[in-house]
């Protein structure tokens, strides 16, 4: 599914079930079908490993052990364990999003396509992202990737996406 949003701008992402969604953006960005397929590969992978579903009951069940521990209070306890859930689901979000880059690159190669082109993918986004948000020199050499953050940084990609396919 193709849609047009202002807000999450160049975006792609993978609903539980298989729906894809690419928005307009992403598709103006890339501009070409070999890097849109790239992209969609990497969505593809996120549903054949079922990372949302995984996120979801992952998420609801520590979410849930939580409460049962700390109770409905709204206490001081409640809310450090509750941030704890948080940390940890981004960094299980960023674990699979380097799964789902690296599933993509053996996607590509079993139908005949570039690896590269998922490269030139990560390049076009961290160099939009960078120029809209600080300097792209700084930004496309800086492999952390926060511990709030949902996916590895831009330059941490690159760097193992080049190692594979190297």
């Amino acid at each position: 599914k193709f849609l047009k949003s202002d807000i999450i701008g160049p975006n792609a992402l993978a609903l539980p079930g298989g729906p894809i969604i690419i928005t307009d953006s992403l598709v103006e960005l890339l501009k070409e079908d070999a890097l849109i397929l790239a992209v969609i590969a990497h969505e593809t992978a996120h549903v054949q490993q079922r990372h949302s579903l995984q996120q979801l009951v992952e998420i609801v069940g520590l979410s849930g052990l939580a409460w049962l521990i700390f109770g409905l209070d709204e206490g001081v306890l409640e809310e450090m364990a509750l941030v704890g859930v948080n940390i940890w689901a981004t960094k299980k979000s960023r674990d699979f999003e380097k799964e789902s880059d690296l599933i993509a690159l053996e996607l590509l190669d079993s139908s005949g396509l570039e690896g590269d082109n998922f490269i030139l993918v990560i390049e076009k986004l961290t160099k939009h992202f960078c120029q809209k948000h600080q300097s792209e020199k700084t930004c496309l050499e800086d492999t952390g990737s926060g511990w709030l953050s949902t996916h590895p940084s831009g330059a941490e990609r690159l760097k193992y996406l080049r190692e594979q396919i190297d």
